[in-house]
């Protein structure tokens, strides 16, 4: 098993966006009973988040986030793809 990320991230005026790249690979030690071939993954996803400064309103300010998210895998329960997205609250000092 085994993985790598990067982040990069860059204020724009008020707002502050961040990205992530991140990719990893899992295998396991034997296969499971219930499925024919041991479990064998490749996970990749991509995040972009912001958080408005301009917007803040007592220490508060909005966050964005999106995210996609893909896993490839021998073994159908865990082959995926799928997208989130969140909005929150976060505080700035």
């Amino acid at each position: 098993s085994g993985g790598a990320s990067a982040n990069l991230w860059s204020d724009f005026g008020h707002t502050t966006v961040v990205a992530t790249l991140a990719a990893s690979y899992l295998e396991a030690d034997a296969r499971f009973l219930l499925f024919p071939q041991r479990r064998r993954d490749v996970n990749a996803h991509a995040g972009l988040a912001a958080s408005f400064r301009s917007l803040r309103w007592h220490g508060f300010v909005p966050l964005l986030r999106a995210r996609y998210e893909r896993n490839w895998s021998t073994v159908g329960l865990w082959d995926y793809s799928r997208f989130s997205g969140e909005v929150g609250v976060g505080s700035v000092l």
